[in-house]
């Protein structure tokens, strides 16, 4: 018996140690991954940014304008927690994802009970490509925060019914924990109410078999309801945070307030049948123009207070199509909304979020008493604001693409880690580095000078600076100590003892434009010279008038630091290669799992045997049907408004099929070892 207990205790504490020391390779693989930061997107890793950076300032979300509340608010208060407390933006999500793996396989236990199967199932999870890879885990932005939340909310929500008969303390513990991760998810993103089936149904069912079971007193079934009310609590926080700052109880005013409302009634109006069959049709059938500029112009016509704001709105759909790939005037996706917005903001609203709301309510009655009166004709049905209403054609195209769309996603298809340059001037980039932290690079390597300037009037000031090709300052050239200048001029001139200068700037090269200035203090420019490969080939010097002199002693650029970073993503890389060739067999073996445990399910029901078989098939009926649920809104999204079927949307598919395929195959695997253990016996 003690051999026994000494055995059981070994094993135990070789898996702990194996567990660590996966999260170990965890870290390490995906710790030197280079940051990709996309720093002038306003709309999207900008809007991010900023906010973190308001929030830190104590400023909440910033000023009110058009961009203000556009998207969640919990990506930019992880990005602000993860800059106050000193840790990476990478490292923090990082260790997150391996918090939420843990979590979710402890969820678990009571159907994969074998630790050396818990250990293959955490192994699977944790090094899911996803969560390092590029649009989802080297950029700074929100879309790979839902891969740890999605574990953390199935895992809590698993464990409450698994363990339903557990002591009430215990439970509160995850029912707290998945009402948090919860309402951080619906923080995160407006489209995450596909999550909402597997919700409500786990919790139902833990009632259900709570109350069946008899084990405990009835009024213990409140804890299950515990999770929607902490999730609930927080967007009426944010909610009641925003009324206090801005004025108006509104979230995220493309799902909710008066804004959402004047979407939804844009995306009614039904399009002029020319426009409807020119824009559907041939080259821009794949362009997904949602919003025609007539059907704009059908808006501006039955709505007097929008037409109020006719001329800016215009202008801004004309900026907004100068952007577009074809260029023949009509908005893609959903940019005719941003333009509306920056329409709006230039007609003079946009000032206070309560006089903003007042616009587009009495736009939104406008539209409606014209829908009502046959002035506008509506179409089809509406599932969100977001996107363009459906026709019935709309559900046929979505099923045709989906099996396709779940081969995709099998096969980890375009996912990968790369060494992509971070775009954005040197300044913004770098600003977005100083909050998220981790190493970056820039496509156009390092620029570095030195040199000195000065002017023989001692009282007269030089100021120097570089500017890029636009003449925006990118940097100033502070000067040093010249002493060695001062002697070499004869030591006749003061100025001369404070004339060295040197620099050395990210993302710029002798072919970037750009120059150097010499400026006396009056701002006047005394000398511009460029820092090109002319200037490259030894020392240049030169003067001015009145008494100014230079000299460029050395320019020179370094090639970009990708080539840093190429045994880090090489390394990821084949790890997503193992992924790519197994996850298919994978995820095949799973169904066929699955079928089996059905069988056995309906098996157990008829003989009366309800504790075997069924949790497990209840569990991975849940996950399955999230990952069915998710991929089929995403084919809706395809079908009708824009192509989301790219790993930067439907991230969430991905860790949905690990997580059924893991469960499936271990359970199985689990039971196959129990049985050979009986025979043996």
């Amino acid at each position: 018996m003690q051999e026994t207990d000494h055995r059981c205790g070994t094993r135990s504490s070789t898996a702990i140690f194996l567990f660590g020391f996966l999260i170990l390779l965890r870290f390490l693989l995906s710790s030197r991954l280079p940051s990709y930061i996309l720093a002038d997107m306003p709309h999207d890793d900008g809007w991010v940014v900023t906010r973190a950076q308001n929030i830190l300032s104590g400023n909440w979300l910033g000023m009110y304008d058009q961009y203000t509340l556009i998207k969640g608010v919990f990506s930019p208060l992880l990005l602000a927690l993860s800059a106050s407390i000193g840790v990476t933006f990478s490292g923090l999500n990082t260790a997150m994802y391996c918090l939420a793996c843990a979590v979710f396989v402890v969820a678990v236990r009571p159907v994969v009970k074998n630790q050396w199967l818990q250990l293959l199932l955490f192994a699977v999870l944790l090094f899911n490509p996803i969560s390092y890879a590029l649009d989802t885990g080297q950029r700074v932005y929100r879309n790979g925060i839902g891969q740890w939340q999605i574990l953390l909310i199935f895992g809590c929500l698993i464990t409450m019914f698994l363990r339903r008969d557990e002591n009430w303390k215990k439970q509160l513990r995850w029912a707290i924990a998945a009402g948090l991760t919860l309402g951080a998810f619906f923080e995160t993103r407006e489209d995450g109410t596909w999550i909402y089936p597997f919700v409500l149904g786990s919790l139902f069912l833990s009632i259900v078999f709570y109350l069946v079971d008899r084990r405990g007193p009835k009024k213990a079934a409140i804890l299950f309801m515990i999770p929607l009310a902490i999730a609930w609590s927080l967007h009426g926080i944010v909610m009641l945070q925003n009324y206090a700052r801005y004025g108006a109880p509104v979230v995220n005013d493309r799902g909710g307030g008066t804004y959402a409302k004047v979407a939804g009634d844009l995306h009614a109006i039904a399009p002029n049948a020319d426009d409807e069959q020119r824009l559907r049709s041939g080259p821009y059938k794949e362009r997904y123009y949602n919003i025609y500029v007539s059907t704009m112009e059908k808006a501006l016509a039955a709505s007097p207070t929008l037409n109020s704001a006719a001329d800016p709105i215009r202008r801004a759909i004309a900026m907004w199509a100068s952007w577009e790939e074809d260029n023949i005037g009509e908005l893609s996706t959903d940019h005719m909304l941003f333009a509306l917005r920056d329409g709006v903001k230039a007609a003079g609203y946009y000032r206070s979020l309560p006089e903003t709301e007042a616009f587009y309510g009495k736009v939104h009655e406008e539209l409606q008493a014209a829908f009502r009166n046959g002035t506008l004709v509506e179409r089809g049905f509406a599932i969100s604001p977001l996107i363009k209403r459906l026709q019935g054609a709309d559900f046929v195209t979505a099923l045709s693409i989906l099996p396709m769309s779940i081969r995709n996603i099998a096969q980890f298809r375009d996912v990968s880690v790369k060494t992509a340059p971070s775009f954005g001037s040197e300044v913004s980039v770098k600003k977005v580095n100083l909050l998220a932290g981790g190493d970056y690079f820039l496509s156009g390597g390092m620029l570095n000078g030195s040199g000195w300037a000065f002017a023989e009037d001692a009282h007269f000031r030089v100021t120097a600076g570089l500017y890029d090709k636009g003449g925006i300052l990118i940097a100033a050239l502070p000067f040093r100590s010249g002493q060695d200048v001062y002697v070499g001029s004869g030591s006749k001139f003061e100025n001369a003892r404070m004339s060295r200068f040197e620099f050395s700037v990210e993302g710029y090269n002798l072919n970037s434009g750009v120059t150097m200035r010499f400026l006396d203090q009056s701002g006047n420019l005394l000398k511009e010279v460029p820092a090109d490969p002319s200037m490259a080939d030894g020392a240049k010097c030169g003067g001015a008038d009145p008494g100014f002199h230079y000299c460029i002693d050395t320019l020179m650029s370094e090639a970009p630091s990708a080539q840093f970073f190429d045994e880090f993503v090489s390394r990821a890389n084949r790890v997503i290669d193992v992924y790519k060739l197994l996850t298919p067999y994978f995820g095949i073996l799973a169904c066929l799992i699955y079928v089996v445990a059905t069988v056995f399910v309906f098996w157990e029901i008829r003989h009366g045997v309800l504790t075997k078989t069924l949790p497990v098939w209840l569990v991975l009926t849940g996950v399955g049907f999230s990952f069915l649920v998710f991929m089929f809104s995403m084919c809706i999204i395809t079908a009708t408004s824009f192509n989301s079927m790219t790993y930067l949307y439907t991230a969430p598919a991905y860790v949905l099929l690990l997580m059924f395929s893991s469960i499936s195959v271990c359970w199985a695997m689990g039971v196959i070892t129990a049985y050979g253990k009986r025979g043996s016996a």
